[in-house]
């Protein structure tokens, strides 16, 4: 299932099936929008969805017999579309019960918690990481998709950063306030995909989010419709990779390559965070990737006393423009290296 149709120039192919996605960012900013957008295209495709958010909001809807002007009434009736309450005696614990309950009568292909806020208010931090991780698990071996909503604040802002490492994507909306109001979105992380991490404004509609189709926004099809053009040629391409924010429209076959800009880099070990003491990757700034033209997932290869392949993943937010790699305790061993100290990195 490719979800959300109308990120495809955004992201390559859109989100890629079978993912969690955590979308962040403060009320009002569109989150609730682009997932009931979201319910639409997948019940329109004749396949199942779970529905989880406030019990006063499932009530409105089912009053309004509509999600996004669509008729969700005959979906309710042959168990293409079920709700799950968020009542003030929920628990995060309880809903993913509910879920597993539901999912064994309908197998969904989507489902949607709006919001994971509201489902962990009053629980520690470890128990919500805890209950998400294992729901991100279940939902993967269901081969479903999973869309959490999130609210950051200043006081969550270590729980956000640990709530990005166990999804496979994150969305980031935020609102800006002059004259009047305007929204944007990008994504921040996509595992599995080439993606386009600038902010892009959008507006509200009916149907969901509009992103307004410039013509840096249109998708390879309708750009080349647009020129004129049947069937790309040579001249054309150069052309398009010569705009560079426009690269990502083509396909992988027309990219242009990149060069890396150092065959390997030195960085200094750091230890990683507790999230990450069990596995076996290491975290690297996008400009240090960018350097070694790996992208993440790659494979990378670590220089100490020892070497040592393994995966590259972005890194925290906290250690943007750091010339730092995060190692867990198995690796720094396997490399015969400590804290702090300095070792090799390049393309596995």
């Amino acid at each position: 299932m490719r979800l959300l149709k109308r990120l495809d120039f955004i992201i390559d192919g859109g989100i890629p099936p079978h993912s969690s996605i955590l979308m962040s960012g403060p009320p009002g900013c569109g989150k609730s929008v682009i997932v009931r957008q979201m319910v639409t295209e997948t019940l329109s495709e004749g396949k199942r969805c779970i529905y989880i958010a406030p019990e006063a909001e499932i009530v409105e809807i089912k009053e309004k017999r509509k999600i996004c002007e669509i008729d969700i009434v005959e979906f309710m009736k042959v168990d293409m579309l079920s709700f799950i309450p968020i009542s003030e005696q929920s628990r995060l614990t309880d809903i993913g019960i509910r879920i597993s309950e539901a999912s064994a009568k309908m197998n969904p292909s989507l489902i949607v918690l709006d919001s994971l806020t509201q489902a962990s208010m009053g629980i520690e931090h470890d128990t919500i990481l805890k209950a998400v991780e294992l729901l991100c698990r279940k939902v993967d071996s269901m081969k479903s998709d999973i869309l959490l909503t999130w609210i950051p604040t200043s006081i969550t802002e270590d729980l956000t950063l640990r709530l990005e490492t166990l999804v496979d994507g994150v969305l980031e909306f935020k609102v800006e306030r002059e004259d009047e109001v305007l929204r944007a979105l990008r994504v921040y992380k996509m595992e599995g995909s080439n993606h386009d991490t600038r902010w892009h404004h959008f507006t509200i509609d009916g149907k969901g989010l509009d992103f307004g189709m410039k013509e840096e926004d249109k998708s390879r099809e309708e750009l080349l419709s647009s020129l004129g053009i049947e069937e790309p040629d040579e001249t054309f391409i150069k052309g398009i990779l010569e705009r560079e924010e426009l690269s990502h429209l083509l396909g992988k076959e027309h990219r242009k390559p990149y060069t890396p800009e150092f065959e390997e880099v030195m960085l200094e070990v750091k230890k990683a965070r507790t999230i990450d003491v069990e596995k076996d990757f290491a975290r690297i700034n996008k400009d240090i990737r960018e350097r070694l033209g790996v992208e993440e997932g790659d494979q990378i290869q670590i220089t100490g006393k020892h070497n040592i392949t393994c995966e590259a993943k972005v890194a925290w937010r906290e250690d943007a423009g750091k010339d730092i790699i995060r190692l867990n305790k198995k690796m720094r061993k396997k490399l015969g290296v400590e804290d702090s100290d300095k070792v090799l990195i390049k393309r596995g």
